[in-house]
């Protein structure tokens, strides 16, 4: 799921959605769905079809975000609408934030308990204002991890950050990004 990045006619259009489609045009087990949101009630619609889809799922949401939640034309779409609308989603095996802040503070931790026991799926993102081809560099290597070599989730989060150490905490000398600050958080893990 995908807002507009584009900010002004000005902008050349560009698209997550439409790059992950050509990176795993080479797999043929996977299908790449996009679909584009502009409020909170778009984006509902389409997580609540995911639970209609007959192989598993993993959901990207992607466009700007904060701590509180992320954020299409001005508006924010927190915790509790996220949830309600994956509520019924049982196909899903993964939640990945494509947006800067996410995983800053409670967000995370509230769409798990507002789902309660209906959780069973690990939330991941970016707990900083992650550089744009950085954060693409990551879910590229994240999403084949698991969508083409099987990996977990968890597992597939612990391997970006050994791989390429600029997607967790600390800084890479000399490189050319600061640190992404990728987390993941499994349901477990909530209290």
């Amino acid at each position: 799921m995908e807002a507009r990045w584009e900010g002004s006619l000005a902008e050349r259009e560009y698209s997550f959605g439409d790059m992950n489609r050509a990176f795993f045009a080479r797999t043929p087990n996977v299908e790449v769905r996009q679909r584009f949101f502009n409020d909170e009630a778009s984006l509902g619609h389409w997580c609540k079809e995911t639970a209609f889809l007959a192989e598993p799922v993993v959901l990207a949401i992607a466009t700007h975000g904060t701590p509180e939640g992320v954020v299409v034309n001005g508006r924010t779409i927190g915790a509790k609408a996220i949830a309600e609308n994956l509520r019924y989603a049982k196909n899903l095996e993964l939640l990945h934030f494509s947006s800067c802040l996410i995983m800053k503070d409670r967000l995370s931790t509230e769409i798990v308990k507002a789902l309660g026991q209906s959780c069973r799926f690990p939330i991941s993102g970016y707990t900083t204002s992650v550089d744009w081809a950085a954060s693409a560099v990551i879910e590229f290597m994240y999403f084949d991890l698991i969508l083409s070599r099987g990996m977990a989730p968890d597992a597939a989060a612990k391997a970006v950050v050994k791989l390429m150490p600029f997607a967790g905490d600390r800084r890479v000398a000399e490189s050319p990004f600061d640190s992404a600050g990728f987390r993941i958080v499994r349901p477990e893990e909530v209290k």
